[in-house]
């Protein structure tokens, strides 16, 4: 350990320690505790990539997500917003960032040896620390926003923010950019938050500036030659002033800003200087010129020379603000200042003669001007914020204005009438507030100050005592308690918990027996008073060498190029100046419980941690010398090197160690690979760990040597989220629930239905779900309306309403939102389960005990004996039952129950002890129902038929084609059994049924014999027949119909089968025979067909059968009216249609929306 006094004629930096006695003057030291600790090296652990890297060129947003680690300068200049979300490090160069749009820094980025610059047109954020031996510059042309620490150990850091502007000199080209820029820049520089901390320190100097307005460096200017010459030529053209216009109008709206909020600026060889400045130049003139006319005699002028005007609006607002509130120090000087220059200059003029054109005596001229001008300069030093200096501090706020407003309507020479008026409005704000503390000490100053105590030179690694969070010092100190220091270090290591060019508050204890003392830090005067001293941490496991007595701390270890594994020490003696290590020193090894060190096997495998005991030394070449200039290897019993590894690390519960290689604590996410470099490449190169992570598997976390991770918690239990396509990388759960619902094989999983088409099953994913909707799909599902879907569940994602392994009726439904580029299709699935209830009784109620999908049951309120429909709906629907949803129809007599859609038998249990007929105890009927199609007829002879369509059974090689147009074409893609494509010429909406057919006839692929029928409607779409293998689809993006939606359904065929003419009065029972007849078809009928007792088929959907009733006819000797019903539920049957004898009816169900 090393005392040294300094000069005492030399600048120092001191504050007045506020808890003194009043009155009493107290010698307080803003002084430097020096120390060596060790510096970071590559986050592999190791040798930095040789040579310099460069990139010049990136399409796409940049974002640095893999750490840099480089030897010479690297050198980043694109024209895309660059992100940093990894760590970049050059050794011995520089680090420049250079971007046109924006620039993050998420991650550390560290210049050993020269500085860093960081340059944006727009947005600069820094988030993570910027770490420099020399300058580092950071430029934008919008706002800064700083909330790490930003430190250079020799040089200068300089933060700018300032707006970039042409001023042309020419007026009219003024005038524009004005208009589309709206001002002069909204410039902001903000250090700090009122959550983080902020440290800002430059050995050589600190400088933060916003300069919004005009800027020297972008003011192209005007030639003062060409500016007093053109006037005189223009006239002499008869063209005066053409770059000027008759209307001229500037807004300028500069606003400087600097903040800092729980920052330190920081600067021991330099000055400290924070400035605002906003600059508004609103020059310019408003001119009506006689271009048109010539004007040669006396009332002869044509067009603008018989009169004109000219107007000027010109309006600045400049803004130039500076907000301390932290810290600011310096040993040179401190300039904290605002500045503003705000300018109108404003020259109207209505025909103007310079004397050498000719002149028009009947013309007029009106001028008019208007200038409002507002200044605003304020510096503010918040009442909790401290400017301390040894040399000179200026706090300061500066304003300048001028407002020249000049309006001229010319009559001499030109015209007989002139009008000018003019107003001119001037605001101005200067303040400078200082509610803080401002302290000075220099040469001279305090004539009756105390000696400043000495500053002290120390090792912590050898004198910092981690059992009380103390630095260790022999003899005595003038140091006293809640004295502030300067803690600093020479090579940007530190004491865990304490951050370099900080202010901190001494604890001075001191032992007078044994002629020693000890230092602790506090963050406040009044913790330093409390005796509340900021914690370390956790103490480095250590190395006791017996033949020096000293025991030192293993602080760093890293992979070197030839792969050895080394610890290294950022010194080689001991105090007392013997060497620190020598070969063949036998140590002994002391663990730390929060500070892992462990070692692997010849796979790079962590295997466990080092076991304490005796170790023998092994000293070779420092890969780092100047930094670490003594590196030793740990030699086991056999004399082999000890591959040391001291990354934090997850354990899991067989015992597997997962060491970790980087964490990002905003995904939560975890990389677990190994990281080398390839030494023929120079490249990183990442390896998945041997033994792979399962999902869910419970992880136990424990920090390393030189743990960062400050969000995980030593031996907390953590769950894995596994991504089996990265196998290296793991996001994090807090239990295992929240694992298991994050997994990605649940996440990624997606329910689906299964439907038999054509005589194949089928599996179709769902894409998505919108309540009130349905389920959608990107591509078409191709499922006919009617078709029987089995839904497949992900257990993990219930759809509210569906149950898994159930039967579904599937509809398509018309998306009104069609968009054609981005394809929706949607299903609506209708449960097919009913039940029909009935009873005899007269008097009472009952109640309806519904069973839900999942299993949870509710009981309703007392139901009437004779409740309508609706009342018994919503005596269920208030049970409000996860997946139950009912339509209700009917009178609950034996000729009418009532029927209740949505519910199966098993899903109802009935309580019918209350109700009675003629005063004996009755009960409620329930039979299993089936849902299908009323049929009636106003009939009094002929005979039907009944069509089913099998939505099972497609017609190869037919499709039907439908389109809801007004306007516009559409193309066909005609794709063959080999791949092959080809698309038709464009074909009009209302095109012909010979028109499509030779449209499609006209592809090569086609085959030639393609026949079409039918009008291309809902109603009666294109049918078209001949395609055979070959497949078609439907590009209807050029198809347009007003305001309204365009849809294009295109999709197979299907087969047919007609029944047998049946009789006008035919009964269930013959009705029920003939569909039974057809192919695939089992249905049941009641009812006698006629409005009071319709025929009820159920087993067959509306959507299904098409009914021929031509040869009915009623009692006038007419064709009979036909009409089809439903009970399904309202909200499926939205777009749907259906068909009589090619024409569309409507249905007029209970619960059913009509549509034609």
């Amino acid at each position: 350990m090393k005392l040294r006094t300094k000069d005492t004629k030399s600048r120092r930096l001191r504050v007045k320690n506020s808890l003194r006695a009043a009155r009493r003057r107290k010698r307080v030291g803003l002084e430097r505790l020096e120390h060596r600790l060790l510096l970071t090296a590559c986050p592999s652990g190791g040798e930095p990539i040789a040579g310099d890297y460069n990139l010049l060129e990136a399409s796409v947003p940049l974002e640095i997500s893999a750490p840099m680690c480089y030897a010479g300068s690297i050198n980043i200049d694109v024209d895309q917003p660059i992100t940093i979300s990894a760590e970049v490090i050059s050794t011995t160069g520089a680090v420049s960032l250079t971007s046109t749009q924006s620039l993050t820094i998420n991650q550390t980025i560290i210049s050993d040896e020269e500085g860093i610059t960081l340059d944006a047109d727009e947005e600069i954020i820094v988030g993570a620390a910027l770490l420099a031996a020399d300058e580092i510059e950071i430029t934008s042309h919008k706002s800064i926003d700083v909330n790490a620490d930003i430190r250079s150990s020799g040089g200068e850091i300089t933060l700018e923010a300032v707006h970039k502007r042409l001023n042309f000199g020419i007026s009219a080209l003024d005038q524009i950019q004005d208009l589309l820029t709206l001002g002069s820049g909204q410039l902001e520089v903000t250090i700090g938050s009122e959550t983080e901390e902020v440290l800002v320190s430059g050995a050589a100097g600190v400088s933060i500036t916003a300069e919004a307005g005009i800027n020297d460096k972008y003011n192209i200017g005007a030639n003062t030659y060409f500016k007093n010459i053109s006037p005189v030529v223009m006239e002499l053209l008869g063209k005066p002033d053409l770059f000027t216009l008759p209307v001229s109008v500037q807004v300028w709206n500069p606003l400087a800003e600097v903040k800092t909020l729980n920052a330190t600026l920081v600067s021991e060889g330099g000055e400290v200087i924070v400035s605002a400045i906003a600059e508004a130049n609103a020059k310019g003139k408003a001119v009506w010129n006689r271009v048109v006319g010539t004007g040669e005699k006396a009332g002869e002028g044509r067009g603008f020379d018989k009169g004109g005007g000219a107007a000027g609006f010109f309006f600045t607002d400049a803004t130039a603000t500076v907000d301390i509130v932290g810290t600011v120090i310096s040993a040179d000087g401190v300039e904290v200042s605002s500045e503003v220059k705000n300018e109108i200059e404003l020259e109207v003029n209505a025909v103007t003669n310079n004397g050498l054109s000719n002149t028009n005596p009947s013309s007029v001229a009106i001028g008019f001007g208007l200038t409002d001008l507002r200044t605003t300069s304020t510096v503010h030093v918040d009442q909790n914020s401290l400017i301390s200096s040894s040399g000179n501090v200026k706090v300061e706020a500066t304003g300048e204005d001028d407002n020249s407003n000049s309006v001229k309507a010319t009559a001499y020479r030109d015209g007989v009438v002139g009008a000018a008026a003019g107003f001119t409005y001037t605001d101005g704000n200067i303040s400078a507030v200082v509610d803080g503390k401002i302290t000075l000490s220099g040469e001279g100053m305090a004539e009756d100050s105390e000696p400043l105590p000495e500053t002290l030179d120390f090792n912590p690694a050898l004198q910092v005592d981690f059992t009380n969070s103390s630095v260790r010092f022999t003899g005595t100190t003038d140091y006293q308690t809640a004295d502030a220091v300067l803690f600093t270090s020479a090579d940007s290591g530190t004491i865990p918990g304490l951050v370099p060019d900080t202010v901190y508050y001494l604890i001075v204890t001191t032992d007078t027996a044994n002629d020693t003392y000890q230092l602790q830090f506090a963050a406040t005067a009044e913790d330093a008073t409390s005796n509340e001293p900021i914690l370390f941490g956790a103490a480095f496991p250590t190395l006791t060498n017996p033949r020096t007595g000293v025991t030192a701390p293993i602080t760093i270890t890293v992979i070197d190029s030839e792969g050895r594994h080394l610890v290294l020490f950022g010194y080689d003696k001991t105090l007392g100046g013997e060497v620190l290590y020598e070969d063949d020193d036998v140590v002994t090894y002391t663990a730390s419980a929060e500070r892992f060190l462990g070692y692997e096997d010849e796979n790079k495998n962590l295997v466990a941690p080092l076991a304490e005991g005796t170790y023998s030394v092994s000293t070779v070449d420092s890969p780092f010398v100047e930094q670490y200039p003594l590196a030793i290897e740990l030699l086991d019993s056999a004399g082999n090197p000890i591959a040391l590894n001291g990354a934090s690390y997850f354990e899991s519960t067989s015992g597997t160690l997962y060491p970790i290689s980087s964490y990002n604590s905003t995904e939560n996410s975890v990389d677990l690979s190994t990281l080398e470099i390839d030494s023929s490449t120079n490249e990183v190169v990442a390896t998945p760990p041997s033994v792979s992570v399962q999902q869910g598997e419970s992880l136990v976390f424990h920090a390393g040597l030189n743990n960062s991770i400050t969000t995980l918690e030593e031996g907390v239990t953590y769950y894995a989220i596994v991504d089996t396509s990265n196998e290296s990388s793991i996001q994090l759960a807090s239990t295992p629930t929240q694992a298991e619902s994050s997994n990605p094989v649940v996440q990624n999983a997606q329910a689906s239905l299964t439907a038999e088409l054509n005589g194949q099953m089928v599996s179709i994913p769902i894409g998505n779900f919108e309540m009130g909707l349905g389920l959608t799909f990107a591509e078409d599902p191709n499922l006919p309306d009617g078709t029987p879907v089995v839904y497949n569940a992900v257990a993990e994602k219930p759809v509210n309403g569906l149950t898994d392994q159930a039967t579904y009726i599937a509809y398509n439904v018309n998306n009104v939102n069609a968009n054609p580029a981005v394809p929706q299709f949607i299903i609506a699935l209708v449960n097919p389960e009913a039940v029909n209830l009935s009873t005899t009784a007269d008097s009472g109620t009952f109640t309806l005990t519904v069973t839900d999908p999942q299993g949870g049951q509710g009981t309703t309120g007392p139901i009437a004996w004779n409740a309508a429909s609706d009342d018994l709906n919503e005596a269920i629907d208030a049970l409000q039952l996860p997946g139950v949803s009912v339509a209700v129809s009917g009178f609950g007599t034996s000729q009418s129950p009532w029927l209740i859609e949505g519910l199966g038998e098993n899903d109802i249990a009935i309580d019918a002890s209350q109700l009675t007929e003629a005063d004996s105890a009755v009960t409620v009927t329930e039979q299993q129902a089936l849902v299908g199609t009323v049929l009636n007829t106003d009939a009094v002879s002929g005979t039907f038929t009944l069509t089913y369509i099998d939505p099972a059974l497609t017609v190869p090689g037919e499709f039907k084609l439908s389109i809801t147009a007004g306007s516009g074409t559409f193309t066909l893609t005609v794709t063959d059994s080999q791949n092959v494509s080809e698309t038709t010429e464009q074909i009009d909406w209302n095109a012909s049924p010979i028109e499509l057919a030779a449209a499609i006839n006209a592809l090569p692929n086609s085959g030639g014999s393609v026949s079409v029928s039918g009008a291309g409607t809902s109603q009666l779409p294109w049918l078209i027949a001949g395609m055979g293998d070959n497949a078609i689809t439907i590009d209807s993006s050029e198809l347009s119909d007003g305001d309204s939606a365009v849809s294009a359904t295109l999709e197979s065929s299907h087969q047919s089968f007609t029944t047998t003419p049946l009789a006008w009065n035919a009964n269930p029972s013959q009705v029920a025979a003939a569909l039974n007849t057809l192919p695939n078809l089992a249905v049941s009928v009641s009812g006698m067909g006629n409005a009071i007792s319709p025929w009820r088929i159920q087993g067959l959907l509306p959507s299904q059968v098409m009914v021929d009733s031509t040869a009915l006819a009623n009692r006038f000797q007419q064709q009979a009216a036909v009409q089809m019903t439903s009970d399904l539920q309202d909200a499926f049957w939205v777009g749907q249609a259906f068909l009589a004898n090619g024409d569309s009816f409507a249905l007029t169900g209970a619960n059913v929306d009509e549509n034609t």
